[in-house]
């Protein structure tokens, strides 16, 4: 009984394809995998008649057919390297996890082609679990993913690579960062997931030493309180030039105030730090030719820098041009510099533009009523250690007070206040002109302090400036001075 029902199946499976050929044999219509059922040894040419497009989703069909360069009416060999090269087309989109090319039905010298595809899922919105929204916030910006976009492993690791690069910037050099994905519940996007990156970013590591490198080279006799040393010293040391970075420390035990985390927007900050300190000496040219960090365990990091330290300057001549108001001499009693002294642009910088412990040659002018005054330091000869500097003086016109207008003073009135118009006056201060009021409400028992806004700019009306200082006075009333018409002389 076994060996007959073995005999009948044997039969049945050798029919049943027999009959299926017998009946699509006739009309030719059989689909036929290329490359698979075609006889290499002798590929025919066919003309395209149509190209049909399965499985797309997202994707345009006419879109896809334009990929894969096929084209209705091409003459096409099969099998043969066009159908090839239209599969290595489609796989370039990187739109698609499966490709194929098929002939669906041949008539005569015409086939009728199908692409099918099946899509790559799409990322509708992705989050994170692990950090803040704040923090979320500042990764999302980084990242720069963009919602229906093809989510694949190239996608993923990308938007990894920029998470660990922001996280090592931080000091997190530990971070542990993977992606997982759901399917997206909402049935208007099809063919789409949730992307979520789980994030652990670990602790920061802390800084065990850093190491300098091309330092030390400039040497000088030092003092010591009242004694000089006898060796000479580094013109700044590695311990000095640690001290500078202010918040980039190596960890000691006795640092309880000061971390020893490393935050890369404050390294760069400290870095800077360093290459002022180095012009501050004298250093013009110092820079920092390279720096990088080195992992000595997972807790711990390293930084080493090189630095290029140069030749030290000094200040030679110090000589000023288009100076018609006040003459050398007065200007180099305000600037005191000396020939010789190292060189330092921000010691000249504020000298000249801006001293807050003392007067400098732009506030010389502007106290006379040249509010456009422009001063130009500009380095004329360099020689292998000394800087001529020329001061280009650019005074431009004298202004007086126009009107003053006062707005605040719900207790007292305007003529009360006084303040002095400098209307007639050829060499007026507008900056000690405003201040004066100050001394007036001080009659009236008003407490005020020194004024906490005062900005002077060009306004359209030609030759007008508008300065508006403000003072306080107690908890009650706040003054404002506006001046709204300085005149130009």
């Amino acid at each position: 009984m076994n060996q007959q029902l073995k005999k009948f199946t044997h039969c049945f499976y050798i029919l049943i394809p027999m009959l299926v050929l017998a009946f699509y044999a006739p009309n030719g219509q059989a689909q036929v995998t290329i490359g698979e059922t075609v006889d290499y040894t002798a590929p025919l040419s066919y003309k395209i008649a149509g190209i049909s497009v399965v499985g797309a989703v997202q994707t345009d069909p006419q879109a896809i057919k334009l990929f894969s360069g096929l084209q209705e009416g091409d003459d096409v060999m099969i099998p043969g390297d066009k159908i090839s090269d239209a599969i290595r087309k489609l796989w370039k989109q990187r739109l698609f996890t499966d490709i194929g090319v098929y002939a669906a039905e041949f008539r005569g010298n015409d086939v009728f082609l199908v692409i099918q595809v099946k899509e790559a899922p799409r990322m509708s919105k992705f989050d994170f679990k692990g950090i803040k929204k704040s923090e979320a916030d500042n990764i999302r910006e980084k990242v720069d993913l963009k919602s229906m976009t093809i989510c694949n492993d190239n996608m993923k690791n990308n938007a990894i690579a920029v998470m660990n690069e922001y996280f090592s910037d931080k000091g997190y050099f530990n971070a542990k960062i993977t992606a997982s994905e759901r399917p997206d519940s909402d049935p208007k996007v099809p063919n789409c997931v949730v992307l979520t990156f789980n994030i652990d970013r670990g602790d920061r590591v802390k800084i065990k030493e850093i190491v300098l490198e091309g330092t030390g080279i400039a040497m000088e006799k030092k003092k010591l309180l009242f004694l000089e040393k006898r060796k000479p010293q580094p013109v700044l040391s590695d311990a000095a030039i640690k001290r500078t970075m202010k918040e980039t420390k190596e960890k000691r035990w006795w640092r309880i105030f000061k971390s020893s985390k490393y935050i890369e927007e404050k390294f760069e900050e400290d870095k800077e730090k360093i290459i002022a300190r180095y012009n501050k000496e004298g250093f013009r040219n110092a820079r920092i030719v390279s720096d990088s960090i080195y992992v000595i365990n997972n807790e711990l990091i390293g930084i080493k820098m090189k630095i290029e330290e140069d030749k030290r300057f000094y200040f030679r001549d110090i000589t000023f041009v288009g100076n018609a108001k006040y003459t050398t001499t007065r200007l180099d009693s305000v600037v005191n510099i000396e020939p010789g002294e190292i060189y330092n642009s921000v010691l000249l910088d504020t000298k000249l533009m801006f001293n807050p412990q003392g007067i400098d040659v732009t506030s010389l002018y502007s106290d006379e009523g040249y509010l456009g005054v422009n001063v130009i330091p500009v380095e004329t000869f360099v020689e292998p250690d000394s800087i001529d500097v020329e001061v280009r003086i650019i005074e431009g016109s004298q202004y007086r007070i126009g009107k003053v207008s006062i707005t605040g003073n719900t207790k007292t009135n305007d003529h009360v206040i006084s303040v002095k118009s400098a209307r007639d006056q050829v060499n007026c201060s507008v900056a000690r002109t405003l201040l004066e009021p100050k001394e007036n409400l001080h009659h009236w028992a008003i407490s005020i302090k020194k004024a906490s806004m005062c900005e002077l700019f060009p306004v359209r009306k030609k030759d007008w400036w508008i300065s508006n200082m403000s003072w306080k006075k107690n908890r009650t009333t706040r003054f404002n001075f506006l001046v709204v018409g300085v005149v130009a002389v």
